[in-house]
C-alpha cells in the first residue's frame, strides 16, 4: 500500500468476522514492514466497541518502524473484552498519523488473529 499525501498518510483497516472465543484470548499477528522515513512509524490499533474509539496496541513501543525494507513478525495480545463486537467482529487499524509521502510503502504480507503469545507484548522478531 502506498501512502497518500497529507494527514493521515495511511488509515488501513482489517475486519475479522465470525470471531469465536473471548477477545482477551486473541492476539493480532502480522508480517511485513514499512518502507518510509526513519522519523515515521505505523501505529497498530484495535477498535473498542464500548468506547467507539481505537485503542493503541503498539504503544508504548514496537510501532512498525518507518525505515525498514525487511519483513518482521509482530504480535500484540488483545487486552479488553470490548475489542470484539457483539456480532463477533474484531477491527484492526494501521494508522500513520503524520503526513504521508507517495514514495513510502506499507508492505503487509499477512495479518491474522490467533491465540495470545506467552511473551510480553508487543513482540517483534526480525
Amino acid at each position: 500500500m502506498t501512502e497518500t499525501e497529507g494527514a493521515p498518510g495511511a488509515d488501513l483497516r482489517c475486519d475479522f468476522e465470525n470471531v469465536t472465543g473471548a477477545a482477551t484470548s486473541l492476539a493480532v499477528h502480522l508480517n511485513g514492514h514499512y518502507h518510509g522515513n526513519a522519523g515515521h512509524n505505523l501505529q497498530v490499533e484495535v477498535y473498542n466497541w464500548n468506547t467507539t474509539t481505537f485503542d493503541v496496541l503498539s504503544a508504548p513501543s514496537t510501532t512498525i518502524p518507518g525505515n525498514s525494507s525487511t519483513d518482521a513478525d509482530y504480535v500484540w495480545n488483545l487486552t479488553s473484552a470490548n475489542h470484539k463486537s457483539g456480532s463477533n467482529v474484531v477491527r484492526v487499524r494501521f494508522d500513520h498519523t503524520s503526513s504521508g509521502n507517495i514514495n513510502h510503502d506499507i508492505d503487509l504480507d499477512y495479518v491474522y488473529l490467533d491465540a495470545p503469545h506467552e511473551t510480553p507484548t508487543p513482540t517483534a522478531t526480525p
